[in-house]
């Protein structure tokens, strides 16, 4: 026999339960990218991701709205055939990117753009990408935005993505610092809580010493996900990813759960590239704080 609180308790379970489906569905809904993107202007493409596989979306509606919260539509236009969009005559300014939310197969999303050609005349800020997915329980809750290199780029010699995730602080994946074989560097910073990337060119000494830091035999043997051997409960995580270009392949390994601090839980190679990368950057905004 089922007793009035044995109701009541499974009754609180399933109010708990629906709570937390609800709560999913919410965040899926948030915009999923690290603080505002300073952009000299609004472009980018549209993907259909399913299966690790991207798919360009045409015919999408993209609205621009001003971020003060008027409701109203400023600019408005639909995706090629490749996937891409492109505003012009956007003044400077702060709004937001939306996506129309006819299409059903995946959730909305809604992302902070600040425009400034000015602060961003010396920016190689990257392309500019919406990824949409119908699976919510995934990286980001479903669809998301990246910043990201054009891919099938074959003069990349290095490059650190950052994937973070998290239900308080802002998430996504975007590039940390991607620097070209000619010694090219695009890196990101931050500018009063504005994400802005910046470019500067690697010196021949400056080069030399990285080169041979990708060279080193302990990095060579670096490959899949590496987790720090002390867990900490917290609420948002940081993934780093590492890709170098080899001879016969590119080499791919990531640190997973990675805090702002370099601990003595990763392998010391891989810090010590870090370091060095965050040495070249010149940026106040770091992940590494416990360099030697």
């Amino acid at each position: 026999m089922t007793t009035p609180a044995l109701i009541s308790l499974r009754l609180g379970l399933l109010l708990i339960c629906l709570a937390l489906v609800a709560t999913s569905v919410a965040i899926a809904e948030t915009p999923c990218l690290p603080n505002v993107l300073t952009v000299p202007a609004i472009r980018g493409h549209v993907y259909f991701e399913s299966k690790e596989e991207r798919k360009p979306l045409a015919d999408i509606t993209i609205k621009v709205i001003p971020s003060s919260g008027h409701g109203h539509t400023l600019a408005k236009t639909r995706t090629a055939k490749d996937g891409r969009f492109e505003f012009h005559n956007i003044k400077p300014g702060d709004y937001y990117v939306s996506i129309d939310h006819k299409h059903k197969e995946f959730a909305g999303i809604l992302i902070d753009v600040q425009v400034d050609p000015q602060e961003a005349a010396n920016s190689d800020t990257p392309e500019f990408r919406i990824v949409l997915r119908n699976n919510y329980f995934q990286s980001c809750s479903g669809s998301y935005a990246e910043i990201g290199s054009p891919a099938g780029d074959q003069n990349i010699l290095l490059s650190i993505y950052t994937d973070n995730s998290g239900m308080v602080n802002p998430s996504g994946r975007f590039i940390y610092a991607v620097i070209r074989k000619d010694g090219q560097m695009t890196y990101a910073d931050m500018t009063y809580e504005h994400l802005l990337y910046k470019k500067r060119a690697l010196n021949k000494v400056e080069l030399t010493k990285l080169l041979a830091a990708i060279d080193n035999e302990p990095l060579l043997q670096l490959k899949g996900k590496m987790s720090p051997q002390k867990y900490h409960l917290v609420d948002y995580h940081i993934v780093l990813l590492f890709e170098i270009a080899r001879d016969s392949a590119r080499q791919e390994f990531a640190l997973s759960d990675f805090a702002r601090y370099v601990g003595d839980d990763y392998p010391p190679a891989a810090k010590s590239l870090l370091c060095l990368v965050d040495e070249l950057r010149g940026s106040k905004y770091r992940l590494s704080e416990a360099c030697d």
